[in-house]
């Protein structure tokens, strides 16, 4: 059986040493880190909205060639912190 734990580093060490620098390297990229690592992880990417689709094809590609999973990447926007109700 795998020690999930040994998973979980492993899965860290491909997200933090290899997606969050290449994902750096993009043109259009304000920075990127790594998030949750103890359960798999997930990188939090800045990206100008012009350069969105080239992240992710790249990011995406270089994830899957790392790890042989096809990442899940989600696109937000940013909005307005916690505010009063009216």
């Amino acid at each position: 059986m795998t020690d999930p734990k040994a998973v979980a580093h492993q899965s860290f060490r491909l997200i933090e040493n290899g997606d969050v620098e290449l994902a750096e390297q993009i043109d259009g990229v304000y920075g990127a880190r790594m998030t949750g690592g103890g359960f798999g992880g997930c990188t939090i990417a800045l990206v100008q909205t012009a350069r969105v689709e080239e992240f992710q094809t790249r990011v995406g590609e270089g994830y899957e060639r790392s790890t042989g999973r096809k990442p899940e990447i989600y696109i937000c926007s940013a909005a307005d912190g916690v505010g009063r109700v009216a």
